[in-house]
């Protein structure tokens, strides 16, 4: 594909890669909706401007005021906000790719990001956070994007946020194609994040993996010892 070819196809996939992350991440947290409740996944292309300028993806815990007006669905819920062309731009190589190849890759990178976006909000959701007032949509993915050191990702990709992604992926793994591509492109994002044990982690926590138990009572509980070990010793800590 040209470039120019692949443009076009981002422009015609990017809301059905949208719609399909959505349902990945409501049929794998499914204990988490209600009718009061459910995931929200928004493309940062429907968002200002300033929604994609440096974050690929970002989450809002809650269903907050700041981003209230750009949903459709009325219910509470966690709003995971997507960045569906730069994701795939960034992670596949057009040249290579035929349109049908290209439209499954991407439909598969952009729902890893909602997986690990997810994530983050699930530990949000435990610990009760909110936005202050005020928040805007700039300073929301300022905070996503700003330069990180290697030490700063493992801080804001900590052992919780590596538990709760491994959980949401190790549920894809068995209940969605291509089953372990969710687990293979979780551990190279752990790795990205800092985390270079990352096949270590995922052995360490195969005791809990493999329930379908909701996921907030699962985070709520303390680790497997060994996984909070081998987390200590990460080499790259």
């Amino acid at each position: 594909m040209t470039d120019a070819d692949f443009d076009e196809l981002v422009a015609e996939q990017r809301a059905g890669w949208i719609a399909d992350a959505t349902a990945l991440c409501r049929s794998i947290d499914w204990h988490a909706l209600s009718g009061q409740e459910t995931i929200h996944v928004l493309d940062a292309a429907t968002l200002p401007p300033e929604a994609a300028e440096n974050a690929l993806g970002w989450t809002a815990g809650g269903c907050d005021t700041v981003l209230r007006p750009y949903l459709r669905d009325r219910r509470a819920g966690p709003v995971l906000v997507l960045d569906a062309g730069g994701i795939v731009r960034q992670r596949l190589t057009p040249e290579t790719l035929t349109p049908a190849e290209a439209t499954v890759l991407g439909r598969l990178e952009v729902g890893v990001v909602g997986l690990h976006e997810l994530a983050h909000a699930r530990l949000q959701a435990i610990v009760g956070s909110t936005l202050p007032a005020g928040t805007t949509i700039a300073l929301l993915v300022a905070a996503a994007g700003s330069p990180k050191s290697n030490e700063h990702w493992r801080q804001s990709h900590g052992s919780d946020w590596c538990r709760s992604y491994l959980h949401l992926a190790d549920r894809a793994a068995r209940s969605v194609w291509p089953h372990d591509w969710w687990l293979a492109a979780c551990r190279h994002d752990l790795r990205l994040h800092g985390h270079g044990n990352a096949d270590e982690l995922v052995a360490a926590l195969q005791p809990e993996l493999g329930t379908d138990e909701a996921l907030a009572d699962i985070l709520r509980r303390d680790p497997p010892t060994a996984f909070a070990a081998l987390f200590d010793s990460d080499p790259q800590a």
